[in-house]
């Protein structure tokens, strides 16, 4: 029986950058690394940092059974797309979950970074024990999210949440979404430095703004409160259409919350008349810049037990296969790059519409760039606990490789080692199978 725990692959992409880290069941995270993110080949870096992740997962006697990514922009999370965002250059229209999840054969649920943020706050984080809530984040933009009955709404439409481009002032200024006057254009830190910056006072950054404004400074103040009342003001309209009580905070800049809230309270209390403010709760995150992971993580946990669910049971074995490659006189043995790490023949799952046949040469060629001659069936192996990650049975076959030999794909190294040599720590039962391969070819 494995002593590996389940976990989950979680990224947050942002135009800058990229966090990592593994979110557990009972929602703990492990973080990561943080990455520059290269959006020309967003696809192939996410493979690369999975590789990276899966090992530091083993490492922490980990598992890993599903990914799940919070990114920025609009995303079709039904089909696992990014449809528009602007701040990640040549991602628009680009399926991403697809790809990786046929590369790593693991299940990918991918989101809006601002709907992530308001399920990693409602499974652990400030949202917690709260029914309904509304989340919104003030960064370079503003997003939102909803919880409904406790679960995610994105609305018939699937846009539900754009808390940041609804209109505030109809004759304010233009926002990138192509509206006149939205919040984002406000309550944002880049729409606060261009208040700011239309008063006479020249800042880089909110940081610098709430800075001055602590000190002070009329001008950062006057901006504060500029963002207060338009925050205000949306979250009356936010109520008045939802009554939904809650109101969740987050976002870098809410980091300035202290100096805006007093305008704001004073716009909610201006603006519901039919609705007593005194019942609204403002709360401020709890996860700081973890809730979007946190809320990936949630998301792709929800995704495997909803695929569990609409199983037929009894479940099925997932089918693989294995090949003994027999090359200058030596067996090929493989060190995978994903757990169980270790030693192995090559091999891996058998694609749909692909006969086993026809997926033993493919994966003998992408694991070791050989071709692959008179193939031959060995046997099948089926017992549950051959692979430690999910049960799986696997077709066996014996081939002559030939070719110039290379590692790819899932393999980090070759190993090549004789009948009389062969190691006895491998992973599965691929011990047993070349003890099996050698009584055959004794007789």
């Amino acid at each position: 029986m494995s002593s590996l725990k389940n976990c989950v692959i979680a990224f947050d992409i942002g135009g800058t950058f990229i966090k990592t880290g593994l979110v557990c069941p009972d929602g703990n995270l492990i973080p990561g690394d943080k990455y520059p993110t290269d959006s020309i080949n967003l696809i192939s870096q996410l493979l690369d940092i999975s590789g990276i992740l899966l090992k530091y997962a083993c490492s922490k006697a980990l598992t890993p059974s599903a990914i799940g990514i919070s990114c920025a922009g609009h995303i079709d999370q039904a089909n696992g797309k990014i449809i528009v965002s602007p701040n990640l250059s040549g991602c628009n229209n680009l399926e991403l979950a697809g790809p990786i999840s046929n590369k790593l054969k693991l299940p990918v649920a991918m989101d809006n970074d601002a709907n992530m943020m308001a399920v990693g706050e409602h499974w652990i984080g400030a949202g917690k024990g709260y029914e309904n809530i509304l989340c919104i984040t003030l960064g370079t933009g503003v997003g939102g999210g909803i919880i409904m009955k406790n679960s995610l709404w994105h609305g018939p439409l699937n846009m539900a949440g754009e808390f940041g481009h609804m209109t505030i002032n109809p004759k304010g200024k233009l926002c990138k979404c192509g509206n006149i006057g939205c919040l984002e254009t406000i309550a944002s830190a880049n729409g606060a430095i261009n208040i700011a910056g239309s008063l006479g006072l020249d800042v880089q950054n909110g940081k610098e703004l709430a800075g001055l404004a602590k000190a002070s400074d009329k001008i950062a103040i006057e901006t504060f409160n500029k963002v207060g009342s338009a925050l205000g003001q949306a979250i009356a309209n936010l109520v008045n259409i939802l009554a939904i009580p809650t109101i969740i905070i987050g976002g870098a800049f809410s980091n300035t919350m202290d100096i805006f809230m007093p305008a704001l309270k004073k716009e909610l209390d201006f603006r519901l008349k039919l609705i007593d403010a005194s019942k609204i709760n403002i709360i401020r995150a709890g996860l700081a810049n973890n809730a979007g992971m946190v809320g990936a993580g949630r998301n792709a946990l929800q995704k495997i037990d909803k695929t569990i669910m609409i199983q037929k049971q009894p479940r099925n074995p997932f089918p693989t296969v294995d090949i003994i490659i027999m090359f200058n006189d030596s067996i090929v043995l493989i060190e995978r790059k994903n757990p169980p790490l270790g030693l192995a023949l090559p091999g891996g799952f058998v694609n749909y519409g692909e006969s086993v046949e026809d997926a033993a040469i493919r994966e003998a060629k992408e694991e070791t760039c050989l071709d692959i001659s008179g193939l031959k069936l060995l046997g099948v192996y089926s017992k549950p606990g051959r692979d430690p990650r999910f049960h799986t049975m696997t077709t066996v076959f014996i081939a002559q490789g030939s070719g110039a030999i290379k590692a790819g794909d899932d393999a980090e190294n070759i190993m090549l080692v004789k009948k009389t040599d062969i190691p006895k720590n491998l992973c599965f039962d691929h011990r047993k199978i070349l003890s099996d391969y050698l009584k055959v070819t004794a007789l």
